[in-house]
């Protein structure tokens, strides 16, 4: 009917008709996108899209970084939660660390999946990042897909799931942090920083187990514990505060500290250190502690040293001078008045030496609810240390039974055991070293006691002279180390005010010109480079990148780390904690050491110090153990126990002690304290703190010093016995009079507290050395291991120490010359400083007439010394027979006015 050449095309014909219909369907569309509204528009596509395309059995939760203007929780949740997630068909990770952290932070690269299952459902997760058209803006989020059947279970329980789960994750890998009005507020503060509280995380490594206590009293605080965290409703129902008190009492070096940093690990508590003589008045004492936090401990340690809290019907009132605005009445309403329901979770710890100073008010249960006795150490107790100090069962060696009979029947302190058992790396001496010294001990405790009770018995009247002439000469004593301290202060605080800024500044500078600048070249590889490394015979490849973004011009840099899947684990627990390691390693060898001070303006090269109000010079003494003039034996024993104090990171640890050595330097001048401690640092190659604390206010401004210094360094406090009154023997008999004239507040609890407790366990590998020329002048507190581990006798010289001298000086052995012998023999019959000596050596270049000039010297020493020693025996023989003479006179006296009072009452009766 229509024949076939009716239906042929050409193939212009077909294009005609195609651009045509083109034309058109443009023609159509923009008059459609002119005349019809949009949400018609999009109301027509949406619906040709339900048509077209085929239904999904997913649906996708999108879960933005922000959520408002405020950060998602669920975002952070399922970043945390996501972390225990990764499998091994994760291709891509990110890791990272700060400093303060411990642990890598691992996360997935965008684009990867992780897939999950909950209650035998599937969902899966991935991680979506974009940028916007100008590239200032990252864009971060998650698609969690599911299938639409399981929508209620991801959004009533899959959600709240990962939530609890992230909690309880934060709440494992976060550290118990340690909160002081006295740190600066920082962004790792919890919050706390609007309440004035700073922090630093406890890492004091003291557990249950390492505490040498008597196992009873150990599990009894234990249960205690356990019972105040269960019994919430049990509060409740009852009426009161969920608060728990607790009071530690008994000497010094027993472990309340110990113990404090064993209930906040244990608990996982953070710990609020409140230093009542802070604390203007009581209404500045609420608002802090109601800026504490729940789950926490509030430690008041020596609270027998604020006045208003001891015992109100005590006779003696001696300490009516400390008069501080914080009253028993404003603590107690805290503690169990209207103000104790704020909060729940909260344990307050109190401390102190003397139980019975205390106010019975203070003392009642409700507020101190539990006490414990912090006592001296016992048979049970040695068994703890010996088991955690040498792995012994107390059983396990035989001296081990006679030990603990010897600690039953003594007074020795848990700390005192422990340094002995620190002491060597051998079993056996260590164990017969426990022995002779507590045996000594029990010999020292036995004699104290006679001595006290003779001296009680004797009350002659020649003992009553003595004792008044000694107390006026220590009286002028006390006096004249205060107006010495006084001066001190004063000519420093007017040469600050008087000297302009500019000029100190000009002055420091001068000293720092000649400090050489570093040597060290700074190499690095070129972006697309690789290096390939090898650790415990897996191969890695590491590629350096930087891209740069074209809109916001910013460049990136990173590095990529290669290996095979199967080496994930090696790689995250083990590689990357040794290259961090070696990386530290690396930078200690280069870094050059420093001598830190307060009194020194920081700058540049100051490696953070600087905000913390330390400046630095490099520390260019040349002293070296080898140039030493001490005694090899005694620089030997310096030698191994620093040595071993670097080892036995873990050894601290498992006993449960703050990884820290004290030193005690003690001699006349001259004998090389200062020396031998630049000596250590050159040897360990740490860095010096010189600490002045006669430029210390008080306590507060003391702690927020030592909390800036770094790890791996020498803390050094010269002249301790000048430093503070607070320091000095409180025994002896003039500190009351050297008190008087000291007006600073830094006290002896505010150093112990950093030396050895709770705020001894910030940072690592650290040394504090003491100095002094008078050691007997020092607090027992003070002295106890724990705090001056090692006590060094830094004395005159010897004929061993001039050999060191003249092998640095004159290049000479001990023998090599016919003069050393005859001087040894000298320097060892007399007292003469290794400085004395070095100065004479440097007299002439002959080495002849140098060692005559010694001799001569040597020898005038003698005849000076041994003049000075007859002086004073005269001395003594003409106050002793002034004694007597005072005595007669005064026994005639007694007699004269005896015989007149007895005359009166014959007068009187006749």
């Amino acid at each position: 009917m229509f024949p076939s050449s009716d239906f042929s095309f050409s193939p212009s014909s077909l294009f005609s008709a195609y651009a045509s219909l083109t034309g058109f369907l443009m023609l159509f569309r923009s008059m459609l996108h002119d005349f019809v509204p949009e949400k018609l528009r999009s109301y027509f596509s949406s619906l040709l899209d339900r048509f077209f395309t085929p239904k999904s059995k997913y649906l996708t939760v999108i879960i933005d970084e922000n959520f408002g203007l405020n950060r998602n929780q669920v975002f952070d949740a399922a970043e945390m939660y996501l972390r225990s997630k990764i499998g091994p068909e994760t291709e891509r990770l990110r890791v990272g660390k700060i400093p303060k952290q411990k642990h890598f932070t691992i996360s997935i690269e965008r684009g990867e999946e992780i897939l999950d299952t909950f209650e035998e459902s599937e969902v899966k997760w991935s991680y979506v990042q974009s940028e916007n058209e100008k590239g200032d803006k990252v864009k971060r989020y998650y698609e969690l897909t599911f299938e639409k059947k399981l929508r209620d279970k991801v959004l009533n329980s899959y959600l709240s799931h990962v939530v609890a789960e992230s909690e309880e994750i934060k709440r494992n890998l976060r550290v118990v942090k340690l909160y002081s009005r006295d740190v600066y507020a920082s962004d790792d503060d919890d919050g706390m920083a609007g309440g004035n509280w700073g922090c630093i995380n406890l890492e004091h490594p003291s557990t249950f187990d390492t505490l040498a206590m008597d196992p009873n009293a150990k599990k009894k605080i234990i249960d205690d514990l356990e019972r105040f965290l269960k019994r919430k409703e049990f509060y409740k129902r009852v009426g009161k505060a969920w608060k728990r008190g607790y009071l530690l009492y008994g000497p010094p070096g027993t472990g309340k500290s110990s113990l404090i940093a064993a209930m906040a690990n244990y608990l996982k508590f953070d710990v609020f250190d409140l230093e009542l003589s802070s604390i203007y008045d009581n209404g500045e004492l609420k608002r802090v502690l109601l800026s504490t936090t729940n789950r926490s401990i509030l430690v008041i340690e020596d609270i027998d040293c604020n006045a208003e809290v001891r015992d109100r019907e005590a006779e003696n009132q001696e300490d009516e001078q400390i008069k501080g605005k914080v009253t028993l009445s404003g603590i107690l309403n805290f503690i169990d008045g209207l103000w104790s329901s704020f909060g729940d979770e909260r344990i307050i710890v109190f401390t102190t030496n003397h139980k019975e100073r205390l106010d019975p008010a203070l003392l009642r249960p409700g507020r101190m609810d539990v006490h414990i006795n912090m006592s001296y150490c016992t048979g049970l107790g040695f068994r703890t240390l010996v088991s955690n100090y040498l792995g012994l069962d107390g059983l396990n060696h035989p001296l081990c039974e006679e030990i603990e009979a010897l600690v039953d029947s003594t007074e020795v302190t848990p700390a005192e055991l422990a340094e002995e058992l620190m002491q060597d790396d051998d079993t056996d001496v260590f164990l017969r070293g426990v022995i002779s010294f507590v045996e000594k001990r029990k010999v020292e405790r036995s004699k104290t006691c006679k001595a006290t009770d003779d001296d009680d018995k004797q009350n002659g009247s020649l003992d009553c002279v003595k004792k008044k002439k000694k107390a006026g000469k220590q009286k002028g004593k006390g006096k004249a180390y205060a107006s010495l301290t006084g001066f001190l202060m004063l000519f420093r605080s007017l040469f600050n005010d008087i000297v302009p800024e500019r000029l100190r500044s000009y002055i420091t500078d001068l000293l720092n010109r000649g400090v050489p600048p570093e040597q060290n070249r700074t190499i690095y590889i070129e972006k697309g480079e690789e290096i390939l490394d090898t650790f415990e015979n897996s191969e890695l490849r590491w590629t350096y990148v930087e891209s740069e973004n074209e809109a916001s011009q910013k460049e990136k840099r990173y590095y990529e780390l290669t290996f095979e899947k199967k080496l994930r684990d090696k790689v995250m627990n083990s590689y990357l904690s040794h290259v961090v390691a070696e990386s530290e390693e690396i930078k200690r060898d280069l870094r050059a050491v420093k001598l830190y001070s307060r009194d020194v303006r920081a700058s540049k090269d100051d490696d953070g110090m600087a905000g913390a109000g330390w400046g630095c010079i490099n520390l260019e003494h040349p002293s070296t153990f080898e140039t030493l003039a001490m005694d090899p034996g005694a620089k030997k024993k310096i030698i191994d126990d620093m040595e071993r104090f670097l080892k036995r990171r873990e050894f601290y640890k498992r006993v449960g002690k703050a990884w820290k050595r004290g030193y005690l330097l003690y001699g006349p001048p001259g004998t090389g304290k200062s020396s031998l401690i630049a000596a250590m640092a050159n040897y360990l190659k740490f860095d010096v703190f010189d600490l002045e604390l006669s430029s210390i206010y008080e306590n507060a401004q003391l702690k927020s010093i030592l909390l800036s210094t770094t790890n791996r360094s020498i803390l050094v406090i010269e002249d301790i016995d000048c430093s503070s009154a607070e320091v000095v023997d409180r025994e002896a008999d003039e500190y009351q009079e050297y008190e008087e004239g000291y007006y600073g507040r830094v006290t002896l609890s505010g150093l112990l507290n950093f030396v050895d407790g709770l705020w001894s366990s910030f940072g690592d590998e650290r040394i504090i050395v003491f100095t002094t020329n008078h050691k007997e002048r020092l607090d027992p507190a003070l002295l106890r291991p724990g705090r001056m581990d090692m006590h060094i006798n830094m004395s005159y010289c010897t004929g061993l120490g001039f050999r060191t001298l003249v092998s640095n000086y004159l290049g000479l052995g001990g023998l090599n010359h016919p003069l050393c012998e005859e001087i040894e023999a000298l320097i060892d019959s007399t007292e003469v400083t290794p400085a004395e000596l070095a100065e004479e050596l440097m007299q002439e270049d002959d080495t002849d007439v140098v060692l005559r000039g010694v001799v001569s010297f040597v020898e005038n020493r003698k005849v000076e010394i041994s003049k000075t020693k007859e002086l004073e025996g005269s001395t003594c023989r003409k106050l002793d027979g002034d004694d007597k003479h005072n005595v007669s006179s005064t026994n005639d006296l007694k007699k004269t006015k005896k015989k007149k009072k007895g005359g009166k009452g014959k007068a009187k009766g006749n």
